[in-house]
């Protein structure tokens, strides 16, 4: 369950410990020991008995991996169901509501290594091949002729792209081969070219999608829907876009997939 979707704290802590393996059996004893407290002192905040302290708070983001933003919002979140001043409990709502805001933004939610100028940008987002030869390169070393045939396309629209991502140290050279430098560029959602960018790779996916491969999911559902409930999706999408992204980063560079995710009121 994502963290910012929580309105209880107590709720929360329950689905991430049943999200543990082998539905969460031994975490509670687990987590008292992180906190240096008995289990049926845990037992008595799930059951909404007793409430955690601010510094047990802490510890139990630490021990969840939160991140930083989760941590806030779940210790706030916590001050909110504590507090007993009208006043102070509506201003605690409205910093939850600033954080649910931010994390609705996924620029804010993984993290990025290179920031292209807006003019590198203009060239770099303009067709998909410049991000697939350095997700190809990711994979392993590749001369010219290897990506040109991973590619599908000209000698010369290879080597231009090259030359040009050689410049904006995106590619490194080394004996007649190339391989990726950083780990990952983006475009925010207020970017010009974000629009170019994703005609790019749904051009792409429309393409890939007439060939037999089992590996690859298209999928197309237009529905209708409660506004509420509308909204639960949007946050799941983000959540699940958070926990990819913290999937790949470790994850060994062997295959070069492609992720579109698109959710919009019609």
């Amino acid at each position: 369950m994502d963290v910012f979707l929580s309105k209880n704290y107590r709720k929360q802590l329950k689905e991430r410990l049943k999200s543990f393996p082998n539905n969460g059996y031994g975490q509670s004893k687990k987590l008292a020991e992180y906190l240096n407290v008995s289990t049926a002192y845990i037992s008595q905040v799930l059951a909404e008995d007793r409430h955690l302290s601010t510094d047990q708070a802490f510890l139990v983001c630490e021990f969840l991996d939160y991140t930083k933003l989760e941590t806030s919002y779940f210790m706030k979140l916590i001050d909110c169901e504590r507090a007993s001043n009208h006043k102070y409990k509506k201003w605690l709502e409205l910093e939850l509501e600033k954080i649910r805001k931010e994390a609705s933004e996924v620029s804010k939610r993984i993290h990025f290594d290179k920031e292209l100028s807006l003019e590198d940008k203009a060239i770099f987002y303009s067709d998909w091949y410049y991000s697939a030869i350095r997700m190809h390169c990711s994979i392993s070393d590749k001369n010219l002729e290897e990506l040109v045939e991973a590619l599908g396309i000209s000698k010369k629209l290879t080597k231009d792209a090259i030359s040009f991502l050689l410049s904006k140290n995106l590619l490194i050279k080394t004996n007649e081969k190339y391989r990726i430098s950083t780990s990952s560029t983006h475009l925010g959602s207020d970017s010009p070219l974000v629009k170019l960018h994703h005609q790019n790779w749904r051009k792409k996916a429309v393409e890939r999608c007439m060939e037999e491969n089992e590996n690859k999911i298209h999928y197309s559902s237009p529905m209708t829907l409660s506004k509420k409930d509308s909204v639960k999706i949007k946050n799941l999408l983000l959540a699940c876009i958070q926990d990819i992204g913290e999937l790949v980063d470790p994850s060994p560079e062997e295959e070069f997939m492609c992720l579109n995710v698109d959710w919009f009121k019609v």
